[in-house]
């Protein structure tokens, strides 16, 4: 939803009357809505019920797009229920304003994974459509607080449906899961002087920190180093403590897994490896490289895998600005 998200905010009133055109039809990611008053540019109950009942179901199953302002219907003939009509809504502002604050008392638990945009009409100024896009949530299940609601929905097909006690049942007891996020340091080395050439084999911490509320269990990180990058064998202290035990090598990659007694308690940071670069300073260059490449326009890149129990694998790319090394800089042009 995220593309189709950014793709109609860049292409406004244009991209959404394509949609209608191509009679693009209610997935169970994506659904379009009118409010009861267009004119009015406020939400009656109905409305509110209606934006609770979506809000709760996007949140419980796989997240999803929600545009009011668009006419959805099945139309005679073809049976199929999609777009049909533009319907812009007048003070599309003060709705959105409405929305963003209805939002945080309609949905019991809140959840922070909810965008809303506004997109104003070229054909009929001063109105609108509203966007709210919602990701699946990791606090699931969701109750909507509307009125005459109170219940909890889920999505499938193209329909919102309440979620009977099954589904309640499994969703209460499924466990919360920890959000890791890559975390580094430079800690500086001892420097070797040699002439006008001043060599620094500068250290970088990485690590996994946890800003969930939930501990972490069996962390795990994988690095594929910058070529030049050296790890650190004796570990981050120097007494071959590496944060996790080290792995086989895959190519050239370097594993690090966590066994049952490795954790990442809530709002901790585990470091996991230390890697070396060396930085040369020189004199009569004037020029600081590292690694052989120019520190002002060269990162520390790492390609990564990383995460833990009942969390999917990410993959990310770690760029560290290398021009952040620790490094006495008087002197030089920069």
């Amino acid at each position: 939803m995220q593309e189709l998200f950014d793709a109609l905010i860049e292409g406004g009133e244009r991209a959404i009357l394509a949609m209608i055109d191509g009679r693009e039809q209610e997935t169970v990611t994506l659904e379009f809505k009118t409010i009861n008053d267009p004119s009015s540019g406020r939400m009656d109950r109905g409305d509110r019920k209606n934006l609770g009942k979506t809000l709760s179901a996007f949140a419980n199953s796989q997240g999803g797009l929600q545009i009011w302002g668009v006419l959805a219907r099945r139309g005679p003939g073809d049976e199929v229920d999609c777009a049909r009509g533009p319907k812009p809504i007048a003070n599309i502002e003060r709705l959105k304003s409405d929305v963003m604050t209805l939002i945080g008392e309609i949905l019991s638990p809140r959840h922070d994974g909810i965008i809303v945009a506004s997109i104003n009409s070229e054909s009929h100024p001063g109105t609108g459509y509203l966007l709210i896009k919602v990701d699946r949530s990791e606090r699931r299940p969701h109750m909507s607080r509307a009125p005459d609601d109170g219940r909890y929905y889920r999505r499938a097909g193209g329909a919102t449906f309440p979620m009977e006690h099954g589904d309640l049942e499994d969703a209460f007891n499924r466990r919360r899961v920890a959000t890791l996020e890559l975390v580094y340091e430079w800690r500086p080395g001892l420097n070797m002087v040699s002439g006008t050439r001043t060599t620094c084999d500068t250290q970088i911490i990485v690590g996994l920190r946890n800003s969930d509320l939930v501990t972490a269990r069996f962390p795990y990180l994988h690095l594929e180093p910058l070529a030049g990058c050296k790890y650190n064998e004796f570990g981050i202290d120097g007494n071959r403590n590496t944060g996790l035990r080290r792995g086989i090598h895959d190519r050239s990659w370097i594993q690090f897994s966590g066994g049952a007694d490795d954790v990442v308690h809530p709002g901790g940071t585990l470091n996991v490896a230390a890697l070396t670069v060396q930085i040369v300073r020189d004199e009569v260059r004037k020029q600081i490289t590292l690694n052989g490449r120019s520190i002002v326009e060269e990162f520390v890149m790492f390609n990564v895998r990383y995460g833990c129990s009942n969390v999917p694998v990410r993959t990310a790319e770690l760029k560290i600005p290398a021009a952040d090394a620790p490094l006495d800089k008087s002197g030089f042009d920069w």
